[in-house]
């Protein structure tokens, strides 16, 4: 009876604050059935809600100000992003470029009390093989194995949509000093892990901040974006 109850609990639990605080925008488009065919699975899946109705916004944004230019994955750390830029708008150039690789290193893990903690572990990151194979990438995108700082300088193209994930100053800076000169005017760029535990890509984005006038807003996503 304990479990019955319990498990009853969980589920209505569940389902009532799955309804709760969804941009009323992205409803209207759900209820209208009017959102691009697998965004809303990508939504369900994604534990980090604020990332993505706001991803899903800046996209939505450039669509509807048919601002041109080609969607730039510098880095993943898993295909939530990537297919929601993929799905949003399957017709743009997109770019993903990334090592691929798995690693042993020190992580740092960043409980819900503040508490940090480290410990060594293998990072298994996406795999090339995985992405390549995937349906939702199979035209118009370009997937490159490789150092970020030294692949994202290759990519000749306008740029609408820029999103650059890696914790490694070089790769940061270097994707960030590229893809402004390629900015498709009122193009957007946003970078992971700014405002978190990750000294490098604060310093990055501080140095290249410093060179331009425009200026990134924080984003209250888990880790600490800007855009």
């Amino acid at each position: 009876v304990n479990a019955i109850i319990i498990f009853g609990v969980s589920y209505y639990w569940s389902k009532w604050t799955f309804k709760l605080f969804k941009p009323y925008k992205w409803q209207e488009k759900v209820n209208l059935k009017r959102l691009q065919k697998g965004i809303e699975k990508v939504e369900r899946r994604d534990k980090d809600k604020v990332r993505t109705y706001t991803f899903w916004y800046l996209l939505e944004y450039l669509d509807e100000s048919q601002i041109e230019g080609s969607l730039i994955c510098a880095g993943i750390e898993n295909t939530t992003i990537p297919l929601l830029m993929r799905l949003q708008n399957n017709e743009r150039d997109m770019v993903i470029v990334d090592p691929f690789e798995n690693k042993n290193e020190i992580v740092e893990h960043e409980n819900c009390n503040g508490e940090i903690t480290k410990e060594k572990k293998q990072i298994d990151f996406v795999k090339f093989d995985d992405l390549s194979k995937r349906e939702e990438f199979a035209m118009n995108t370009s997937i490159i194995s490789g150092r970020i700082c030294d692949e994202i300088v290759k990519v000749d193209k306008p740029m609408a949509f820029v999103e650059i994930d890696s914790v490694s100053f070089d790769d940061v800076y270097t994707s960030l000093v590229h893809v402004y000169a390629h900015l498709a005017k009122g193009g957007v760029i946003v970078v992971h892990d700014y405002n978190h535990i990750w000294t490098e890509v604060k310093a990055a984005v501080d140095k290249f901040q410093m060179s331009v006038p425009e200026s990134f807003i924080p984003i209250a996503d888990s880790y600490g974006s800007v855009v």
